[in-house]
């Protein structure tokens, strides 16, 4: 059989309840020499079968890395659908939320971004890198008062932050703000 009829028979096997053996055949296909561009899209089966069987740390100990390898590659789509497999198969990791935020941001989603960095502070308020991409993101999408709240914060837990915020282009149209002025101090 091919890669693709492997899948198929995966998929299948899935549909009628059998995640345990579809899971067996995604594995199976992994391996198939011919896999060739057809990795990613069989990958992505295996490590949701992987979550339905409430098997996180095994799906995200393949997720991060191969998220990681997308974004050397310049695949932020790539990655965000990995980063997501993380986020679920780890919703209590600020690190993954943090990586999610970031391919979110690359890819131009905003809101989406937000709400990902958000997760990631809320996790571990101890986290500067969160709460500055927070303020970055937040004055990106024109969120001031937030974006100056959140700077505050990444500034108190890593004052080396003030460096980076006076001369982020993100923080453009926040620059001149008294209060910017006064975080950045």
């Amino acid at each position: 059989m091919t890669w693709r009829e492997d899948l198929a028979t995966g998929v299948a096997l899935e549909h009628a309840g059998e995640v345990e053996a579809a899971l067996d055949m995604y594995f199976m296909t992994m391996i198939d020499p011919q896999l060739g561009t057809g990795r990613t899209e069989v990958e992505l089966h295996l490590l949701a079968a992987l979550l339905r069987l409430d098997r996180g740390d095994e799906a995200l100990a393949i997720a991060g890395p191969t998220a990681r390898r997308f974004r050397e590659h310049g695949d932020r789509e790539g990655a965000l659908a990995y980063a997501r497999i993380a986020t679920a198969a780890a919703p209590r990791s600020a690190e993954a939320w943090f990586e999610l935020a970031t391919d979110l941001k690359a890819l131009g989603r905003l809101p989406e971004a937000i709400e990902a960095v958000a997760r990631c502070v809320a996790l571990e308020p101890n986290q500067g890198d969160g709460w500055y991409n927070l303020a970055c993101y937040r004055a990106l999408a024109g969120e001031s008062e937030g974006a100056l709240e959140a700077l505050g914060l990444a500034i108190r837990i890593a004052p080396e932050n003030v460096r980076l915020a006076v001369d982020d282009a993100d923080f453009a149209t926040i620059r001149s703000d008294p209060r910017f002025l006064a975080v950045t101090a």
